[in-house]
């Protein structure tokens, strides 16, 4: 959450105790983390399920800027000079690859 938080242009959520405590749940090498939206604006969400996404909404991103690329931004990602097209293509980033 703090490199979601250190990014201008996403604003990060509050997670709910109950929502930690099934996340702490799940196999972390499972857990993925994409771009998504609701309510027609653009948010970063976190499952263990790619035909559920956007289990648990993790930060507010802002609509002038590209989804993925905000969190490619965030995780490091280096992702090629073309940007996916988010209804065709999704970016899903595994965390637990990122912790050593």
């Amino acid at each position: 959450m703090d490199r979601i938080r250190a990014n201008p242009s996403a604003r990060a959520r509050q997670l709910s105790c109950k929502e930690i405590a099934t996340i702490h749940a799940v196999n972390p090498e499972s857990l993925e983390v994409t771009t998504g939206r609701v309510s027609g604006k653009p948010v970063i969400c976190m499952s263990s399920s790619r035909s559920i996404p956007c289990l648990f909404i993790l930060a507010d991103l802002s609509e002038d800027g590209d989804p993925t690329s905000v969190l490619a931004e965030i995780f490091n990602y280096k992702q090629n000079t073309t940007v996916l097209n988010e209804t065709v293509e999704r970016l899903f980033i595994r965390p637990a690859k990122y912790i050593k």
